[in-house]
């Protein structure tokens, strides 16, 4: 569980900040241009947006949003600011923050929250095996920590009675 949190969270930050590049790249290079919303088309319950646009040449685009809602976040002849690659006028997306840093803003905290589950799970790790050889325990009163025969085991008082205990092994 530690390590696998330590992997998935570096591939999660990688991804991060894979997604980041692309999209500054976007929209470094994504013109702007005043759209429309001529329709919304319904799939599986969800309505996905088709915008059109003129782009800064004349051509008149049209563009299905790979983004579905239910309900719809536009309706039919609203009109939009659109971002879009001249070489690519298909890859249109409306100009907003979420529509532009959403997805690397949401793989770098989930890898956040994962590269900070590692550090907790490795300092509790780290702590509970130096706990006996400094005579201290991190477990509360009822709990004592016991090492037979090279294995360890968690004794938890049975009943709040302090000299009956109960054990369950840790490893």
């Amino acid at each position: 569980m530690r390590w696998g949190s330590l992997v998935l969270g570096l591939v999660f930050i990688a991804a991060s900040g894979i997604l980041a590049l692309s999209s500054q790249d976007f929209a470094s290079r994504a013109l702007p241009a005043e759209g429309t919303v001529v329709r919304l088309t319904e799939r599986d319950g969800s309505y996905t947006p088709i915008f059109r646009f003129r782009t800064h040449d004349g051509r008149d685009v049209e563009v299905i949003h790979s983004v579905s809602s239910n309900p719809p976040m536009w309706r039919a002849g609203q009109p939009l600011r659109l971002l879009y690659d001249p070489q690519d006028p298909q890859s249109a997306i409306p100009d907003s923050w979420t529509s532009i840093w959403l997805f690397p803003l949401i793989f770098g905290v989930v890898g956040l929250n994962l590269l900070i589950t590692f550090v907790v799970l490795s300092v509790m790790n780290a702590r509970v095996r130096s706990a006996p050889a400094q005579g201290w325990s991190l477990l509360p009163p009822r709990l004592r920590l016991r090492q037979r025969r090279g294995k360890r085991f968690i004794e938890a008082a049975v009943n709040e009675d302090p000299l009956k205990f109960r054990n369950c092994w840790v490893g």
